[in-house]
């Protein structure tokens, strides 16, 4: 009986990771709600903010004045000695660039954009936690770092250069803008078992209640049996519980790049499985209650009886 409660246990410790994984995978929905909230987290705006000023910068910086369609002075002029003018016309237009892109990601339309990107991120995620390596798409792994793509910014702070008059700003090429979110390192033993988990998502709650019925089934002292069956949900979600409030100091080192976006990340991504855990806690306590009562009861009976 023991190891029975003890396996369904820790089978009922899984089973709400294992659904929260299999969520992700295949509800696009479930994810975006859990990661809009951060697009009002400052620390990735402002990451945002830097990396897609220094991208369209450098993009600009990378295009000759004639792609610009610069006048040959201007040209001249920029370069210095009547090159293309690469050297300069970032620097040049790089306070006003700046400027719209801080306006664009602290603006209300930021939101939309951060939906966009996770929406379109979704696949990606979902490959990731079933075991596959992608390379491209909204979310990519390059070497050892988990990145974001976030060129919907940058199209968007384009449309904003051109819409404020801007010099150059229509002749801006298309171009990326990855943002680097977390070293996989960090993340590389859960998504070694994540593929698993996300498979027995629809097993893992049979399994422990089936070992919790043929435990009591099995129990000299049914009761009893139960109480403990009740009182080991409750205790496995209350480990669950931990470790996710230390979650992120797993994830992280105080040399981690963007630590308090790693842990928003982490915290906004496991909240619905929080709320599966108070569930399942709930259902251990209401266990546990009964198989007390019924104790009581007979114990009051005897008592009026004699």
């Amino acid at each position: 009986m023991v190891l029975l409660i003890a396996a369904g246990g820790l089978a009922t410790a899984v089973a709400p990771v294992a659904w929260w994984v299999h969520g992700l995978v295949t509800d696009p929905v479930r994810y975006g709600a859990a990661v809009q909230p951060l697009a009002a987290n400052g620390e990735l705006r402002s990451l945002v903010t830097a990396r897609v000023t220094a991208q369209v910068t450098s993009a600009l910086d990378g295009t000759s004045g004639t792609a610009l369609q610069l006048p040959p002075l201007v040209q001249q002029l920029l370069s210095g000695s009547g090159g293309s003018g690469r050297s300069s016309i970032g620097a040049l237009l790089g306070d006003d660039i700046h400027r719209v892109v801080a306006g664009v990601v602290s603006g209300p339309q930021f939101p939309a954009l951060w939906a966009t990107l996770t929406r379109t991120s979704h696949p990606s995620v979902a490959a990731l936690l079933t075991g596959a390596r992608p390379t491209r798409g909204t979310v990519y792994l390059s070497g050892s770092e988990l990145m974001l793509d976030t060129t919907a910014v940058v199209r968007a702070v384009k449309g904003q250069l051109v819409a404020g008059g801007v010099p150059f700003a229509a002749q801006i090429p298309d171009t990326t803008a990855p943002v680097a979110l977390a070293r996989v390192s960090h993340l590389s033993r859960f998504l070694t078992v994540s593929g698993v988990l996300d498979r027995a998502a629809g097993t893992l709650p049979w399994l422990a209640g089936g070992l919790f019925f043929a435990a009591v089934a099995l129990a000299r002292r049914r009761r009893r049996a139960l109480a403990v069956v009740g009182l080991v949900v409750v205790l496995a979600m209350g480990a669950l519980t931990v470790a996710r409030t230390a979650g992120p100091s797993w994830l992280t080192t105080p040399s981690t790049p963007h630590r308090r976006l790693v842990e928003a990340a982490f915290t906004a991504l496991t909240d619905p499985l929080q709320h599966s855990v108070w569930r399942v806690a709930a259902t251990g306590t209401a266990v546990l209650a009964l198989a007390l009562l019924a104790y009581l009861v007979p114990t009051r009976r005897r008592g009026r009886e004699s």
